[in-house]
Protein backbone atom coordinates (compact mmCIF):
# COMPACT_ATOMS: atom_id res chain seq x y z
CA UNK A 1 0.00 0.00 0.00
CA UNK A 2 2.73 2.52 -0.89
CA UNK A 3 2.09 6.23 -1.90
CA UNK A 4 2.45 6.19 -5.86
CA UNK A 5 2.30 9.86 -8.06
CA UNK A 6 -1.21 8.07 -9.41
CA UNK A 7 -2.96 8.17 -5.96
CA UNK A 8 -5.26 11.14 -5.63
CA UNK A 9 -3.94 13.66 -2.44
CA UNK A 10 -7.06 11.97 -0.07
CA UNK A 11 -6.08 8.45 -0.78
CA UNK A 12 -2.64 9.31 0.32
CA UNK A 13 -3.79 10.80 3.36
CA UNK A 14 -5.63 8.05 3.77
CA UNK A 15 -2.61 5.78 3.54
CA UNK A 16 -0.67 7.71 5.67
CA UNK A 17 -2.85 7.50 8.72
CA UNK A 18 -2.83 3.33 7.79
CA UNK A 19 0.70 3.67 7.85
CA UNK A 20 0.58 5.04 11.25
CA UNK A 21 -2.34 2.32 12.31
CA UNK A 22 -1.33 -0.77 11.45
CA UNK A 23 -3.19 -2.83 13.71
CA UNK A 24 -6.33 -0.49 13.88
CA UNK A 25 -9.12 0.12 11.35
CA UNK A 26 -9.13 2.85 10.09
CA UNK A 27 -11.94 5.24 9.99
CA UNK A 28 -11.41 7.80 7.41
CA UNK A 29 -13.79 10.86 7.25
CA UNK A 30 -15.24 11.83 4.16
CA UNK A 31 -17.78 14.38 4.04
CA UNK A 32 -20.89 12.94 5.89
CA UNK A 33 -19.23 9.51 5.80
CA UNK A 34 -16.50 7.45 7.32
CA UNK A 35 -15.17 5.86 4.95
CA UNK A 36 -13.04 2.54 4.52
CA UNK A 37 -10.47 0.92 2.10
CA UNK A 38 -8.55 -1.84 0.74
CA UNK A 39 -8.16 -4.81 3.42
CA UNK A 40 -10.15 -2.82 6.32
CA UNK A 41 -13.07 -2.61 3.87
CA UNK A 42 -12.99 -6.21 3.44
CA UNK A 43 -12.75 -6.70 7.55
CA UNK A 44 -15.30 -4.20 8.48
CA UNK A 45 -17.94 -5.09 5.58
CA UNK A 46 -17.99 -8.70 7.23
CA UNK A 47 -18.13 -7.70 10.76
CA UNK A 48 -20.90 -5.20 10.32
CA UNK A 49 -22.89 -6.66 7.76
CA UNK A 50 -22.09 -3.50 5.32
CA UNK A 51 -21.79 -3.11 1.21
CA UNK A 52 -18.76 -3.69 -0.04
CA UNK A 53 -17.97 -1.32 -3.36
CA UNK A 54 -14.97 -0.49 -5.17
CA UNK A 55 -13.78 2.84 -6.33
CA UNK A 56 -11.00 3.89 -9.09
CA UNK A 57 -8.22 2.21 -9.81
CA UNK A 58 -5.12 1.48 -7.80
CA UNK A 59 -1.89 2.40 -8.99
CA UNK A 60 -1.85 -1.24 -10.00
CA UNK A 61 -4.33 -1.08 -11.76
CA UNK A 62 -6.60 -3.36 -9.60
CA UNK A 63 -10.22 -1.56 -8.12
CA UNK A 64 -9.82 -0.06 -4.31
CA UNK A 65 -12.27 -2.35 -1.87
CA UNK A 66 -14.44 0.35 0.12
CA UNK A 67 -17.45 0.85 2.53
CA UNK A 68 -19.00 3.56 4.69
CA UNK A 69 -20.75 4.52 7.71
CA UNK A 70 -22.72 7.80 7.92
CA UNK A 71 -21.12 10.21 10.44
CA UNK A 72 -24.45 10.31 12.33
CA UNK A 73 -24.68 6.89 12.78
CA UNK A 74 -20.84 6.08 13.77
CA UNK A 75 -21.04 5.31 17.33
CA UNK A 76 -22.66 2.35 16.75
CA UNK A 77 -20.87 0.86 14.01
CA UNK A 78 -17.72 1.75 16.62
CA UNK A 79 -18.92 -0.09 19.41
CA UNK A 80 -20.04 -3.16 17.37
CA UNK A 81 -16.29 -3.23 15.81
CA UNK A 82 -15.15 -3.14 19.72
CA UNK A 83 -16.95 -5.28 21.61
CA UNK A 84 -15.81 -7.61 18.48
CA UNK A 85 -12.41 -6.77 19.22
CA UNK A 86 -11.01 -4.85 16.88
CA UNK A 87 -9.22 -1.51 17.53
CA UNK A 88 -10.68 1.82 15.09
CA UNK A 89 -8.53 4.38 14.38
CA UNK A 90 -10.81 7.77 13.45
CA UNK A 91 -9.10 9.66 11.01
CA UNK A 92 -11.18 12.99 11.29
CA UNK A 93 -11.81 16.13 9.55
CA UNK A 94 -10.08 18.87 11.31
CA UNK A 95 -10.36 21.90 9.79
CA UNK A 96 -13.64 23.36 8.22
CA UNK A 97 -14.11 22.41 4.80
CA UNK A 98 -15.39 25.80 3.71
CA UNK A 99 -12.45 27.38 4.92
CA UNK A 100 -9.60 24.82 3.19
CA UNK A 101 -7.53 25.91 0.97
CA UNK A 102 -6.82 22.93 -1.45
CA UNK A 103 -7.32 19.40 0.25
CA UNK A 104 -8.87 18.66 3.98
CA UNK A 105 -6.37 18.61 6.67
CA UNK A 106 -7.70 15.15 8.27
CA UNK A 107 -5.19 13.72 11.53
CA UNK A 108 -6.23 10.49 13.81
CA UNK A 109 -7.88 11.89 16.53
CA UNK A 110 -8.49 8.72 19.03
CA UNK A 111 -8.26 5.18 19.03
CA UNK A 112 -11.35 3.22 20.43
CA UNK A 113 -10.20 -0.36 21.28
CA UNK A 114 -12.10 -2.97 23.93
CA UNK A 115 -10.10 -1.47 26.77
CA UNK A 116 -11.03 2.63 26.06
CA UNK A 117 -14.71 1.83 24.81
CA UNK A 118 -16.55 4.71 27.59
CA UNK A 119 -19.77 5.71 25.56
CA UNK A 120 -22.50 4.44 28.63
CA UNK A 121 -25.00 3.23 25.86
CA UNK A 122 -22.21 0.45 25.07
CA UNK A 123 -21.07 -0.41 28.55
CA UNK A 124 -22.57 -2.71 31.37
CA UNK A 125 -23.62 -0.22 33.50
CA UNK A 126 -23.05 -2.29 36.78
CA UNK A 127 -19.80 -3.99 34.89
CA UNK A 128 -16.03 -2.35 35.41
CA UNK A 129 -14.15 -1.85 31.81
CA UNK A 130 -10.81 -2.77 32.52
CA UNK A 131 -7.82 -1.97 30.79
CA UNK A 132 -4.59 -3.76 32.03
CA UNK A 133 -0.85 -3.28 31.47
CA UNK A 134 1.70 -6.19 31.60
CA UNK A 135 5.99 -6.22 32.23
CA UNK A 136 8.19 -8.36 33.53
CA UNK A 137 11.02 -7.76 35.76
CA UNK A 138 14.20 -10.17 35.36
CA UNK A 139 15.79 -11.02 38.07
CA UNK A 140 18.84 -8.98 39.18
CA UNK A 141 22.17 -10.05 38.87
CA UNK A 142 23.31 -13.35 40.80
CA UNK A 143 24.28 -11.49 43.92
CA UNK A 144 21.47 -8.66 43.77
CA UNK A 145 18.62 -7.96 45.87
CA UNK A 146 15.02 -7.73 44.63
CA UNK A 147 13.44 -4.59 45.47
CA UNK A 148 10.56 -7.43 46.59
CA UNK A 149 13.23 -8.60 48.73
CA UNK A 150 13.22 -11.89 47.44
CA UNK A 151 16.29 -13.09 45.26
CA UNK A 152 16.47 -14.83 42.12
CA UNK A 153 12.66 -14.14 40.79
CA UNK A 154 11.01 -12.44 38.06
CA UNK A 155 8.66 -9.98 39.19
CA UNK A 156 5.53 -9.08 36.97
CA UNK A 157 4.31 -5.79 36.95
CA UNK A 158 0.24 -5.03 36.69
CA UNK A 159 -1.44 -1.78 35.78
CA UNK A 160 -5.37 -1.98 35.54
CA UNK A 161 -7.17 1.30 34.62
CA UNK A 162 -10.96 1.86 33.56
CA UNK A 163 -10.63 4.34 31.59
CA UNK A 164 -14.70 4.85 31.64
CA UNK A 165 -14.26 5.63 35.72
CA UNK A 166 -11.04 6.33 35.89
CA UNK A 167 -10.50 4.27 38.88
CA UNK A 168 -6.46 3.16 38.72
CA UNK A 169 -4.66 0.60 40.52
CA UNK A 170 -0.99 -1.21 40.12
CA UNK A 171 0.60 -4.34 41.60
CA UNK A 172 3.10 -6.56 41.42
CA UNK A 173 3.44 -10.26 41.04
CA UNK A 174 6.45 -12.29 41.48
CA UNK A 175 8.16 -15.72 41.10
CA UNK A 176 6.07 -18.95 40.70
CA UNK A 177 3.72 -18.14 42.65
CA UNK A 178 2.77 -14.82 41.18
CA UNK A 179 2.47 -16.42 37.86
CA UNK A 180 -0.67 -18.30 39.23
CA UNK A 181 -2.10 -15.36 41.02
CA UNK A 182 -1.62 -13.05 38.01
CA UNK A 183 -3.43 -15.79 35.80
CA UNK A 184 -6.28 -16.03 38.21
CA UNK A 185 -6.05 -11.91 38.83
CA UNK A 186 -6.74 -12.06 34.53
CA UNK A 187 -9.33 -14.70 34.89
CA UNK A 188 -11.28 -13.10 37.41
CA UNK A 189 -11.27 -9.24 36.40
CA UNK A 190 -11.78 -10.25 32.97
CA UNK A 191 -9.98 -7.16 31.56
CA UNK A 192 -11.26 -6.00 27.82
CA UNK A 193 -7.43 -5.65 26.65
CA UNK A 194 -4.07 -6.09 27.88
CA UNK A 195 -1.46 -3.88 26.48
CA UNK A 196 2.24 -5.55 26.53
CA UNK A 197 5.38 -3.98 25.16
CA UNK A 198 6.37 -4.92 21.73
CA UNK A 199 9.74 -6.45 22.37
CA UNK A 200 11.66 -9.29 23.94
CA UNK A 201 10.97 -8.65 27.31
CA UNK A 202 7.14 -8.42 27.12
CA UNK A 203 5.40 -11.34 29.19
CA UNK A 204 5.36 -14.86 26.77
CA UNK A 205 1.76 -16.09 26.08
CA UNK A 206 3.36 -20.03 26.04
CA UNK A 207 5.01 -22.01 28.74
CA UNK A 208 8.64 -20.04 30.26
CA UNK A 209 11.91 -21.60 30.30
CA UNK A 210 11.76 -23.42 33.24
CA UNK A 211 8.79 -25.16 32.42
CA UNK A 212 5.91 -23.19 34.08
CA UNK A 213 2.84 -21.45 32.67
CA UNK A 214 3.30 -17.90 31.84
CA UNK A 215 0.02 -15.29 33.34
CA UNK A 216 -1.28 -15.12 29.95
CA UNK A 217 -1.56 -18.28 28.89
CA UNK A 218 -5.40 -18.16 29.24
CA UNK A 219 -6.00 -15.36 27.63
CA UNK A 220 -6.93 -17.09 24.32
CA UNK A 221 -9.11 -19.02 25.83
CA UNK A 222 -10.76 -16.00 27.67
CA UNK A 223 -11.02 -13.97 24.15
CA UNK A 224 -9.15 -11.13 25.62
CA UNK A 225 -7.43 -8.76 23.22
CA UNK A 226 -3.37 -8.40 23.61
CA UNK A 227 -2.05 -4.65 22.19
CA UNK A 228 1.77 -3.97 22.07
CA UNK A 229 2.76 -0.79 22.40
CA UNK A 230 6.40 1.14 22.22
CA UNK A 231 8.87 -0.70 24.43
CA UNK A 232 10.75 2.74 25.47
CA UNK A 233 7.18 3.51 26.93
CA UNK A 234 7.92 0.93 29.75
CA UNK A 235 11.06 1.57 30.27
CA UNK A 236 11.58 2.44 34.32
CA UNK A 237 12.37 6.29 33.68
CA UNK A 238 9.92 7.03 31.22
CA UNK A 239 7.44 5.71 32.78
CA UNK A 240 8.07 7.18 36.11
CA UNK A 241 7.84 10.71 33.99
CA UNK A 242 4.54 9.99 32.76
CA UNK A 243 3.10 9.06 36.31
CA UNK A 244 4.36 11.83 37.95
CA UNK A 245 3.15 14.22 35.28
CA UNK A 246 -0.13 12.55 35.39
CA UNK A 247 -0.45 12.23 38.81
CA UNK A 248 0.42 15.99 39.78
CA UNK A 249 3.39 14.96 41.67
CA UNK A 250 7.22 15.41 42.63
CA UNK A 251 7.26 12.06 43.88
CA UNK A 252 5.81 8.06 44.28
CA UNK A 253 6.08 7.84 47.58
CA UNK A 254 2.71 8.62 49.00
CA UNK A 255 1.22 5.73 45.96
CA UNK A 256 2.61 2.98 48.02
CA UNK A 257 4.99 2.33 44.64
CA UNK A 258 8.28 3.54 46.20
CA UNK A 259 10.49 0.02 45.23
CA UNK A 260 8.22 -0.87 43.14
CA UNK A 261 10.01 -1.07 39.42
CA UNK A 262 7.51 -3.41 37.79
CA UNK A 263 4.63 -1.93 38.98
CA UNK A 264 5.38 1.95 37.89
CA UNK A 265 6.83 0.53 34.40
CA UNK A 266 3.49 -1.16 33.97
CA UNK A 267 1.55 1.98 35.27
CA UNK A 268 3.84 4.60 33.51
CA UNK A 269 3.74 2.57 29.80
CA UNK A 270 -0.20 2.21 30.29
CA UNK A 271 -0.67 6.10 30.52
CA UNK A 272 1.23 6.97 27.89
CA UNK A 273 -0.13 4.58 25.52
CA UNK A 274 -3.75 5.82 26.74
CA UNK A 275 -2.55 9.55 25.68
CA UNK A 276 -0.95 8.54 22.71
CA UNK A 277 -4.50 7.00 21.77
CA UNK A 278 -7.12 9.19 23.05
CA UNK A 279 -5.22 12.32 22.80
CA UNK A 280 -6.38 13.42 25.93
CA UNK A 281 -4.48 14.32 29.56
CA UNK A 282 -7.43 12.41 31.35
CA UNK A 283 -7.85 14.86 33.73
CA UNK A 284 -10.13 12.32 35.21
CA UNK A 285 -7.15 9.94 36.44
CA UNK A 286 -5.29 11.83 39.19
CA UNK A 287 -4.50 8.75 41.60
CA UNK A 288 -3.38 5.24 41.60
CA UNK A 289 -3.58 2.81 44.46
CA UNK A 290 -1.22 0.17 44.88
CA UNK A 291 -2.55 -3.43 45.87
CA UNK A 292 -1.07 -5.94 47.95
CA UNK A 293 -1.94 -9.74 49.33
CA UNK A 294 -2.54 -7.98 52.63
CA UNK A 295 -5.37 -6.04 51.48
CA UNK A 296 -7.88 -8.66 50.33
CA UNK A 297 -9.01 -11.73 50.05
CA UNK A 298 -7.61 -13.08 46.07
CA UNK A 299 -10.68 -15.54 44.85
CA UNK A 300 -8.94 -17.84 42.30
CA UNK A 301 -11.45 -18.55 39.45
CA UNK A 302 -12.48 -22.02 40.86
CA UNK A 303 -14.00 -20.76 43.93
CA UNK A 304 -15.25 -17.74 42.60
CA UNK A 305 -17.13 -20.34 39.93
CA UNK A 306 -18.13 -22.85 43.17
CA UNK A 307 -19.59 -20.38 45.36
CA UNK A 308 -21.75 -18.27 42.12
CA UNK A 309 -20.68 -14.91 43.62
CA UNK A 310 -21.01 -13.03 40.82
CA UNK A 311 -22.64 -15.70 38.56
CA UNK A 312 -24.82 -18.57 38.43
CA UNK A 313 -24.74 -21.97 37.01
CA UNK A 314 -25.18 -20.95 33.47
CA UNK A 315 -22.74 -18.11 33.58
CA UNK A 316 -24.80 -15.09 33.81
CA UNK A 317 -26.17 -13.06 36.92
CA UNK A 318 -28.86 -15.27 37.56
CA UNK A 319 -29.20 -17.01 40.63
CA UNK A 320 -25.32 -15.25 41.79
CA UNK A 321 -25.01 -13.94 45.05
CA UNK A 322 -24.60 -10.08 43.94
CA UNK A 323 -27.84 -10.81 42.04
CA UNK A 324 -29.52 -11.66 45.35
CA UNK A 325 -28.30 -8.74 47.51
CA UNK A 326 -27.88 -5.95 45.19
CA UNK A 327 -30.04 -3.02 46.24
CA UNK A 328 -28.17 -0.72 45.35
CA UNK A 329 -29.78 2.35 43.24
CA UNK A 330 -27.42 3.61 41.10
CA UNK A 331 -24.38 2.09 38.77
CA UNK A 332 -21.94 2.96 40.39
CA UNK A 333 -22.92 1.35 43.86
CA UNK A 334 -23.54 -1.57 41.70
CA UNK A 335 -20.10 -1.74 40.65
CA UNK A 336 -19.13 -1.05 43.72
CA UNK A 337 -20.40 -4.00 45.84
CA UNK A 338 -19.55 -6.20 42.77
CA UNK A 339 -16.00 -5.13 43.54
CA UNK A 340 -16.22 -5.48 47.57
CA UNK A 341 -17.74 -9.17 46.64
CA UNK A 342 -14.42 -10.17 44.43
CA UNK A 343 -11.91 -8.83 46.68
CA UNK A 344 -13.14 -9.13 50.40
CA UNK A 345 -11.65 -7.03 52.87
CA UNK A 346 -9.48 -8.99 55.41
CA UNK A 347 -8.00 -6.73 57.94
CA UNK A 348 -9.74 -6.02 61.02
CA UNK A 349 -9.91 -2.40 60.83
CA UNK A 350 -11.77 -1.37 57.35
CA UNK A 351 -13.57 -4.20 58.15
CA UNK A 352 -15.29 -2.82 61.47
CA UNK A 353 -15.58 0.97 59.77
CA UNK A 354 -17.85 -0.51 56.98
CA UNK A 355 -19.46 -2.55 59.64
CA UNK A 356 -20.26 0.22 62.05
CA UNK A 357 -21.36 2.33 58.52
CA UNK A 358 -23.99 -0.31 57.72
CA UNK A 359 -25.24 -0.75 61.57
CA UNK A 360 -25.69 2.99 61.53
CA UNK A 361 -27.92 2.99 58.43
CA UNK A 362 -29.82 -0.12 59.11
CA UNK A 363 -31.09 1.16 62.28
CA UNK A 364 -32.27 4.51 60.20
CA UNK A 365 -34.89 3.58 58.46
CA UNK A 366 -36.82 6.66 57.49
CA UNK A 367 -32.90 8.32 56.41
CA UNK A 368 -32.10 5.48 54.43
CA UNK A 369 -35.23 5.50 52.40
CA UNK A 370 -34.67 9.75 51.98
CA UNK A 371 -31.40 8.51 50.95
CA UNK A 372 -32.33 6.15 48.59
CA UNK A 373 -34.74 8.28 47.15
CA UNK A 374 -32.04 11.29 46.41
CA UNK A 375 -29.74 8.73 44.64
CA UNK A 376 -32.51 7.76 42.20
CA UNK A 377 -31.65 11.51 40.79
CA UNK A 378 -27.64 10.78 40.18
CA UNK A 379 -26.50 9.79 37.59
CA UNK A 380 -23.30 7.85 36.77
CA UNK A 381 -20.81 10.30 38.12
CA UNK A 382 -17.83 8.47 37.47
CA UNK A 383 -18.39 7.62 33.63
CA UNK A 384 -19.82 10.95 33.23
CA UNK A 385 -17.01 12.93 34.58
CA UNK A 386 -14.48 10.43 32.09
CA UNK A 387 -16.38 11.50 29.23
CA UNK A 388 -15.53 15.42 30.31
CA UNK A 389 -13.01 14.56 31.20
CA UNK A 390 -11.94 12.97 27.56
CA UNK A 391 -13.91 15.45 25.60
CA UNK A 392 -16.72 13.07 24.45
CA UNK A 393 -19.53 14.58 26.51
CA UNK A 394 -22.41 15.61 24.99
CA UNK A 395 -24.93 18.74 25.99
CA UNK A 396 -27.21 15.98 27.46
CA UNK A 397 -23.80 14.43 29.81
CA UNK A 398 -23.52 17.59 31.03
CA UNK A 399 -27.11 18.32 31.86
CA UNK A 400 -26.97 15.22 33.66
CA UNK A 401 -24.06 16.65 36.00
CA UNK A 402 -26.20 19.53 36.63
CA UNK A 403 -29.04 17.40 38.22
CA UNK A 404 -26.41 15.05 40.10
CA UNK A 405 -24.94 17.90 41.78
CA UNK A 406 -28.70 19.19 42.63
CA UNK A 407 -28.95 15.99 44.55
CA UNK A 408 -25.83 16.71 46.84
CA UNK A 409 -27.37 18.98 49.13
CA UNK A 410 -30.44 16.70 49.98
CA UNK A 411 -27.61 13.73 50.26
CA UNK A 412 -26.66 15.67 53.44
CA UNK A 413 -29.74 16.59 54.82
CA UNK A 414 -30.67 12.77 54.29
CA UNK A 415 -27.64 11.59 56.29
CA UNK A 416 -27.34 14.90 58.70
CA UNK A 417 -27.72 12.29 61.94
CA UNK A 418 -25.36 9.72 61.09
CA UNK A 419 -22.88 8.97 63.22
CA UNK A 420 -20.67 6.08 62.04
CA UNK A 421 -16.80 7.55 61.28
CA UNK A 422 -16.80 6.24 57.73
CA UNK A 423 -20.10 8.03 56.70
CA UNK A 424 -18.92 11.43 58.21
CA UNK A 425 -16.02 11.20 57.08
CA UNK A 426 -18.30 10.44 53.47
CA UNK A 427 -20.14 13.30 54.12
CA UNK A 428 -17.52 15.68 54.84
CA UNK A 429 -15.93 15.05 51.36
CA UNK A 430 -18.94 16.26 49.20
CA UNK A 431 -19.16 19.33 47.34
CA UNK A 432 -21.80 20.22 44.89
CA UNK A 433 -19.74 22.86 43.17
CA UNK A 434 -22.14 25.64 43.39
CA UNK A 435 -20.19 27.99 40.45
CA UNK A 436 -20.43 24.90 38.32
CA UNK A 437 -24.27 23.71 38.63
CA UNK A 438 -25.20 27.62 38.23
CA UNK A 439 -22.96 28.30 35.12
CA UNK A 440 -24.87 25.24 33.41
CA UNK A 441 -27.77 26.26 34.41
CA UNK A 442 -27.69 29.63 33.15
CA UNK A 443 -26.03 28.10 29.98
CA UNK A 444 -28.04 24.65 28.74
CA UNK A 445 -31.37 24.32 28.11
CA UNK A 446 -33.02 21.72 30.13
CA UNK A 447 -33.69 18.56 27.78
CA UNK A 448 -30.82 19.19 25.04
CA UNK A 449 -30.13 16.88 21.97
CA UNK A 450 -27.33 14.26 22.81
CA UNK A 451 -25.23 15.72 20.67
CA UNK A 452 -23.21 18.97 20.03
CA UNK A 453 -23.51 19.15 16.30
CA UNK A 454 -27.24 19.15 16.45
CA UNK A 455 -27.13 22.09 17.97
CA UNK A 456 -29.92 24.35 19.90
CA UNK A 457 -28.63 23.32 23.44
CA UNK A 458 -27.75 26.80 24.50
CA UNK A 459 -30.21 28.99 26.27
CA UNK A 460 -30.92 32.15 24.74
CA UNK A 461 -29.18 35.33 26.20
CA UNK A 462 -26.08 33.64 27.19
CA UNK A 463 -24.27 34.89 24.01
CA UNK A 464 -25.23 38.06 21.88
CA UNK A 465 -23.57 36.50 18.70
CA UNK A 466 -24.86 33.19 19.34
CA UNK A 467 -28.02 34.66 19.78
CA UNK A 468 -28.11 36.29 16.19
CA UNK A 469 -27.06 33.16 14.53
CA UNK A 470 -29.70 31.46 15.96
CA UNK A 471 -32.12 34.05 14.44
CA UNK A 472 -30.65 33.32 10.92
CA UNK A 473 -31.12 30.08 11.47
CA UNK A 474 -34.53 30.02 12.46
CA UNK A 475 -35.24 32.30 9.63
CA UNK A 476 -33.43 29.77 7.70
CA UNK A 477 -36.30 27.48 8.02
CA UNK A 478 -38.87 30.37 7.51
CA UNK A 479 -37.45 31.17 4.02
CA UNK A 480 -37.77 27.03 3.03
CA UNK A 481 -41.84 26.97 4.22
CA UNK A 482 -41.74 29.69 2.38
CA UNK A 483 -40.20 28.68 -0.70
CA UNK A 484 -42.40 25.24 -0.62
CA UNK A 485 -45.23 27.69 -0.48
CA UNK A 486 -44.33 29.83 -3.38
CA UNK A 487 -42.99 26.64 -5.71
CA UNK A 488 -46.88 25.19 -4.98
CA UNK A 489 -48.41 27.94 -6.09
CA UNK A 490 -46.19 28.70 -8.78
CA UNK A 491 -46.27 24.58 -10.42
CA UNK A 492 -49.60 23.66 -9.38
CA UNK A 493 -48.71 20.51 -7.37
CA UNK A 494 -50.33 20.89 -4.42
CA UNK A 495 -48.30 18.10 -2.88
CA UNK A 496 -45.18 19.57 -3.62
CA UNK A 497 -42.24 19.45 0.04
CA UNK A 498 -39.24 20.50 0.41
CA UNK A 499 -37.49 17.99 2.05
CA UNK A 500 -33.66 17.49 3.54
CA UNK A 501 -31.67 14.36 4.20
CA UNK A 502 -28.18 13.92 5.30
CA UNK A 503 -27.13 12.00 2.19
CA UNK A 504 -28.90 14.11 -0.76
CA UNK A 505 -29.13 17.50 0.98
CA UNK A 506 -32.04 19.68 0.02
CA UNK A 507 -34.48 18.40 -2.53
CA UNK A 508 -38.23 18.46 -3.72
CA UNK A 509 -40.93 15.63 -3.21
CA UNK A 510 -43.27 15.67 -5.92
CA UNK A 511 -46.01 12.51 -6.31
CA UNK A 512 -45.69 9.97 -9.17
CA UNK A 513 -49.55 11.11 -10.35
CA UNK A 514 -47.39 15.34 -10.53
CA UNK A 515 -45.02 13.17 -13.23
CA UNK A 516 -45.90 15.22 -16.02
CA UNK A 517 -45.48 18.77 -13.71
CA UNK A 518 -42.09 18.14 -13.06
CA UNK A 519 -41.13 20.50 -16.06
CA UNK A 520 -42.26 23.60 -14.08
CA UNK A 521 -39.98 23.13 -11.57
CA UNK A 522 -37.05 24.08 -13.73
CA UNK A 523 -33.46 24.41 -11.73
CA UNK A 524 -33.57 26.62 -8.47
CA UNK A 525 -30.72 27.95 -7.91
CA UNK A 526 -31.25 29.03 -4.56
CA UNK A 527 -30.92 25.55 -3.55
CA UNK A 528 -27.13 25.69 -4.58
CA UNK A 529 -26.84 28.43 -1.84
CA UNK A 530 -28.06 25.11 1.09
CA UNK A 531 -25.57 22.72 -0.07
CA UNK A 532 -22.13 22.96 1.53
CA UNK A 533 -18.99 21.73 0.09
CA UNK A 534 -18.16 18.45 0.59
CA UNK A 535 -14.77 16.79 -0.05
CA UNK A 536 -14.87 13.98 -2.02
CA UNK A 537 -12.03 11.21 -2.38
CA UNK A 538 -9.45 12.23 -4.95
CA UNK A 539 -11.13 16.44 -5.28
CA UNK A 540 -8.92 18.42 -3.87
CA UNK A 541 -11.42 21.18 -3.74
CA UNK A 542 -14.77 21.23 -2.51
CA UNK A 543 -17.78 21.10 -5.03
CA UNK A 544 -21.67 22.35 -4.61
CA UNK A 545 -24.01 20.03 -5.50
CA UNK A 546 -27.24 20.79 -8.06
CA UNK A 547 -30.37 20.06 -6.32
CA UNK A 548 -32.31 16.93 -6.20
CA UNK A 549 -36.23 15.70 -7.21
CA UNK A 550 -37.54 12.93 -5.63
CA UNK A 551 -40.93 11.10 -6.74
CA UNK A 552 -43.12 9.13 -4.50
Amino acid sequence: MSAAPTVTPAMRQYLDAKRQHRDAIVFFRMGDFYEMFYEDALVAARALDLTLTSRSRDAGGGAIPMCGVPFHAVDGYLARLVTKGFRVAICEQVEDPRKAKGLVRREVVRVVSPGTLTDAAYLSAREPAYLMAIVSQPPPPEGGQAATGRRGEEVFGVALIDVSTGEFTAAEFTGRDGVQALADEIAVLRPREIVVPDSSDAPPTGTGPDGQDDPLQDVARLQIPITTAEPWTFETEAARRALLEQLHAHGLEGFGLTGRPAAVRAAGGLITHLRGTQKADLAHVRAITYKTAADALVIDPITLKHLELVAGSDGTAAGSLLQEIDRTVTSMGGRLLRAWLLRPLRTLEPIRDRLDAVEDLAFRATDRGKFREVLKGVHDLERLLARVALGTAGPRDIVALRHSLDAVPRVRGALADVQAPLLRSRLAELDDLPDVRDRIERTLIEEPPAFARDGGFTRDGVDTELDELKAISRSGRQVIADMEERERARTGIASLKVRFNRVFGYYIEISKSNLHRRGRLGLLKQFELMHPPTDRLGQGAGFRSTPSIQFS
